[in-house]
């Protein structure tokens, strides 16, 4: 019984995979952690990651979902905050 357990959630980890490999508004690098990188990169918030034309933010759906209506300016603030919170 446990095995089949097993098997069963291994299966519905690569359905919800598949799933969430197909979004275009996950960014990139939570991606690349579900196809087994290890870690996240050292510096969670970086210039480039705003860049419209490459950053994760370049999808207005990925900022919307998280984010809401906010603007870029509340989104740098709440990085802000939750980086000297982690002090």
């Amino acid at each position: 019984m446990e095995r089949t357990l097993q098997k069963k959630v291994e299966h519905l980890f690569k359905e919800g995979s598949a799933i969430i490999l197909d979004t275009n508004w996950v960014p990139q690098v939570f991606k690349d952690l579900l196809q087994g990188k290890n870690h996240l990169p050292k510096r969670k918030i970086r210039l480039d990651l705003f860049n419209p034309n490459s950053g994760f933010m370049k999808t207005a759906s990925y900022k919307k979902h998280f984010f809401e209506d906010k603007t870029m300016l509340d989104v740098i603030k709440f990085f802000a905050q939750e980086s000297l919170n982690n002090k």
